[in-house]
């Protein structure tokens, strides 16, 4: 799909003219974009959920018992995949903290525990 980025567009909940990348993805529109903006969508899902509350927890309740099986079941046949999954993930996110945080220990006062970290 083409950038929509620098075309101007009209919210039709506050009227506004905004460009388009405030705007979030509708594949079933012509331009391929919501009618309202982003912000007007937050809110309005917003007071949906207010409103709706229970319901809503309800139904996701109801879900989680339905399919709570079904996950128990899962993570038990895959077990050994899960766990080297998790241990890539750990792996990785390792080195990333090490290097946002390279040379922050040492100004921290970690001197020697910077190494560990």
């Amino acid at each position: 799909m083409e950038s929509n980025d620098g075309k101007l567009r009209k919210c039709s909940t506050c009227g506004e003219e905004k460009d388009a990348r405030f705007f979030g993805k509708r594949k079933g529109s012509k331009d391929g974009l919501n009618k309202s903006c982003k912000e007007c969508k937050r809110a309005v899902n917003a007071k949906y959920y207010k409103k709706n509350k229970e319901a809503i927890s309800a139904k996701a309740k109801k879900a989680y018992e339905k399919n709570k099986g079904k996950h128990a079941e899962y993570r038990k046949r895959n077990r050994d995949r899960i766990a080297e999954y998790n241990r890539e993930w750990r792996s990785k996110q390792r080195e990333k903290d090490r290097s946002a945080f390279a040379g922050n220990c040492e100004k921290a006062g970690a001197g020697a525990n910077a190494k560990n970290y």
